[in-house]
């Protein structure tokens, strides 16, 4: 089986984390895993090789990186013939997530990523075979 390419764009490094976990799991699956940062992805890479793969985008300010918009626009018709899983990350999903949050809060949250996660597929025209809103969290390093 071709290995899987998951591939994640990050500004506080919450989102490498997660894509870290997603490739250290699908490994201890006995896959085959690549881990790219979109700000380093080599321009001619081909998807061709690849069975699958993983994007993990990070929102800020309302939009996706983007690197990772480019990265999906420049391979848009190869990504359409993987299975392909997006995870958006976002703050406003840890919002959504929030229990202890008044209801109309977690609703403008959960109104939010579905903004946000809709304008980025309209923007690349890419349909994922997934797309998951993750939740995000700032980091700060010392």
């Amino acid at each position: 089986m071709n290995p899987i390419l998951v591939v994640y764009t990050t500004r506080e490094g919450q989102t490498r984390r997660i894509a870290e976990h997603v490739a250290a799991n699908l490994k201890r699956q006995g896959l085959s895993v690549n881990l790219l940062e979109g700000r380093y992805v080599p321009a001619g890479l081909s998807l061709c090789g690849y069975s699958a793969v993983i994007l993990a985008a990070s929102v800020h300010r309302g939009k996706h990186e983007s690197e990772m918009v480019r990265f999906v626009r420049d391979r848009r018709t190869e990504l359409q013939q993987l299975p392909t899983a997006l995870l958006s990350v976002s703050l406003s999903q840890a919002g959504a997530q929030d229990t202890s949050a008044p209801p109309d809060r977690r609703s403008q949250a959960v109104a939010d990523v579905k903004s946000m996660l809709t304008t980025f597929l309209a923007e690349t025209r890419w349909h994922p075979t997934l797309a998951v809103p993750v939740a995000g969290a700032l980091m700060y390093s010392k």
